[in-house]
């Protein structure tokens, strides 16, 4: 073939019927001479002409001889209108200051190889690799040999695959999650720098030395129960579990990926991607948690109005009773305090759930905690059995806080009832009453604790203690380890509740079979209050002649007052609802004072009250209700103005309460 192109662009002949290369009468005289092309050239110039390669011929210094029709139609142009054309015109403008290298290469090696960027007659720049030899025959001028193939395409899906790789390598480099690649036995062998961040390394490098089940999973069993799982699975479906960062804290990740297999379909790796779930998995619980406090607020709110009701009736038929007994009954006299202080105390319990609910707001007063503690001390006696010794230790000169001081003393109950209940065998119950400071740095460690002076209330026991998963839910409403009947599980949530309605925080720190010690935090007054001591009063009850109307559903509560009322000389009217009520008010003119429930069927007590202003709007009211005023007015739009008595209520304090409305003017409140 070499020898035909050669005599080809001799002869000058380019088409079976005409000369190749430049026109005879353009050729120089060396290149023309008649030759005689034997049979075996015909399949040459075939070759030549049809082939699908790029094929010419040009002088040494770089002048086209030959092209065949395959080179010229890619380049846009006619065979005959490149012969004799400088090469170098057809090369793309950005490389044609090489082409004198090119053609120098050729003289001094005889080939050359590479990339060609030519250019298309209408300004497209295509890629060629060409490969072109020197050819240098006896008796023949010298001239060049080129073959090309267009790789332009080929190029492009290389530059494309690169920058597709590129693209990856950015992806997973600035990705926001972790991605990593780890041997079966959990041997890292890629990791990503998100995942280096979130385990808490100084370098890729250094994560690269920890192996995946022993370093970074919580528990090294669950990475092998998880690779047992997913061995014979191509992908890994999303997962969580929890892994641990160098600094050995514990985090939630959710974990997915996939099995990646060698040519024989062999396990070869894990290719997984890690999202750091933990912020977001406690604002849930955080939510969680305010949802359980909502429901049992809902609860402790119900409970507090049927509860207040009940005592509401015992407080009233026990002093009813007591004020029958003759003189000379004193043990039944002393039975019957007993029970109205049982009573009372049933009331601030419940007082106190609605607070630890947040249902009712005490206000605060200045509170000195190392005296209340050291007065709690024989209560508490009283509470645990003589096998659990109690110590007692406070700093000098402790700050006071502001707190309500029942609340403070429900938190000591409680605590102590709990480390009671964690030493069945008995054991040390040590209270302490402290200074502290929490600053920025406490705050950043622990997650909770604003900056400042607080006294740290804390009881630690010698108890059985707790593990990390009983340690976690001791916040949560109903949760208890006790046997059924021996626990509501509201101790601890309502020990949150409270210190969470006082600005405090609480702290727990327990270990199996080491104990537990809970502190309480409760920020510090910056002075101190010296509150006056409470001036011992007798209150004289004074009864009347008026008429009252007592609008109330629950038939045992309207029987007390009606008892309650009578006897100190009113003339009661009753009704069981609002709509009953509203019919013996406007039947009886001389009805002096209005005492009604809120809640009650048919119409309540803010409609009925609405119902008689519009009759009577100098009537005067007193609500009374087992629920709280404030969410009352929320609920029932009750009018704040009109005077509220909260159950449960001792006939003193409600007669007193009745005279000083009656004794006010109309019109007044």
């Amino acid at each position: 073939m070499v020898d035909y192109i050669r005599q080809a662009a001799i002869k000058g002949c380019y088409t079976p019927n005409q000369a190749w290369g430049m026109p005879n009468e353009a050729n120089p005289k060396e290149y023309r001479r008649d030759l005689d092309i034997d049979a075996s050239d015909a399949w040459y110039r075939e070759l030549f002409e049809h082939g699908l390669g790029y094929l010419c011929t040009h002088t040494l210094d770089g002048t086209l001889l030959t092209v065949n029709p395959a080179a010229a139609e890619a380049l846009g142009y006619g065979p005959t209108e490149m012969a004799g054309q400088p090469f170098e015109r057809f090369l793309a403008p950005s490389v044609r200051h090489f082409f004198p290298q090119y053609l120098e290469r050729l003289r001094s090696e005889e080939r050359a190889t590479g990339l060609l960027r030519m250019l298309t007659k209408s300004g497209e720049e295509l890629l060629w690799l060409f490969r072109n030899t020197v050819v240098d025959e006896q008796n023949s001028v010298p001239y060049v040999l080129g073959y090309a193939q267009d790789v332009t395409a080929l190029r492009q899906t290389i530059q494309s695959e690169r920058q597709a790789a590129s693209d990856y390598r950015a992806l997973v480099e600035h990705a926001g999650y972790g991605i990593f690649r780890a041997t079966m036995s959990g041997d890292f062998l890629m990791v990503n720098p998100a995942l280096v961040d979130m385990l808490g390394y100084e370098s890729a490098e250094e994560l690269m030395t920890v192996n995946v089940a022993t370093g970074v999973y919580a528990d090294d069993e669950v990475r092998e129960l998880l690779v047992e799982q997913h061995r014979n699975a191509d992908s890994v479906e999303e997962f969580e579990t929890r892994w641990k960062t160098r600094q050995g804290k514990l985090i939630t990740v959710s974990v997915s990926g996939r099995l990646v297999r060698d040519s024989l379909g062999r396990s070869e790796c894990y290719e997984m991607f890690v999202k750091d779930v933990s912020e977001q998995r406690a604002l849930e619980e955080q939510l969680r948690h305010a949802q359980k406090m909502e429901l049992v607020g809902q609860l402790t709110g119900g409970m507090a109005h049927d509860f207040n009701n009940l005592l509401t009736v015992i407080l009233a038929n026990a002093a009813l009773i007591e004020a029958a007994l003759p003189p000379d009954a004193a043990g039944t006299r002393s039975d019957l305090k007993e029970l109205e202080a049982a009573a009372r105390r049933g009331g601030a319990m419940i007082k106190r759930l609605l607070s630890f609910s947040r249902r009712v707001q005490f206000p605060p007063q200045p509170v000195d905690i190392g005296e209340l503690l050291q007065d709690l001390v024989i209560t508490l006696r009283t509470l645990l059995p003589e096998t659990i010794e109690i110590q007692v230790e406070n700093d000098l000169a402790l700050p006071q806080v502001q707190a309500d001081p029942g609340a403070v003393e429900q938190i000591v109950i409680n605590l102590a009832t709990n480390a009671r209940d964690a030493m069945p065998n008995g054991g040390i119950l040590r209270l302490e009453a402290r200074h502290a400071r929490l600053d920025a740095s406490h705050r950043a460690q622990h997650g909770w604790g604003n900056p400042g002076q607080y006294v740290r209330l804390s009881a630690t026991d010698s108890g059985t203690g707790m593990d990390e998963e009983v340690l976690a839910k001791i916040f949560e409403p109903f949760f208890t380890t006790k046997e059924a009947g021996h626990g509501t599980g509201l101790g601890m949530p309502m020990v949150y509740g409270l210190m969470k309605q006082h600005g405090g925080f609480v702290d727990v720190q327990s270990e199996l079979g080491k104990g537990t010690t809970v502190q309480v935090y409760f920020p510090a007054n910056t002075e101190r209050v010296t509150l006056p001591m409470p001036a011992e009063q007798t209150q004289d009850v004074t009864g009347g002649t008026e008429t009252i109307l007592v609008v109330e559903d629950e038939e045992p509560v309207r029987r007390a007052a009606q008892r309650v009322l009578e006897r100190f000389g009113y003339t009661v009217l009753l009704a069981p609802d609002g709509k009953k009520g509203l019919q013996l008010y406007r039947d009886n003119e001389d009805v002096g004072l209005v005492i009604s429930d809120v809640m009650m069927p048919k119409m309540n007590g803010a409609q009925f009250h609405h119902a008689v202003c519009e009759d009577d709007p100098d009537s005067k009211f007193l609500f009374v209700s087992g629920y709280n005023a404030d969410e009352l007015t929320k609920t029932v739009d009750m009018d704040p103005t009109v005077p509220f008595m909260q159950k449960p209520w001792t006939p003193t304090e409600f007669l007193t309460r009745v005279r000083e409305l009656l004794d006010q003017p109309k019109g007044g409140a």
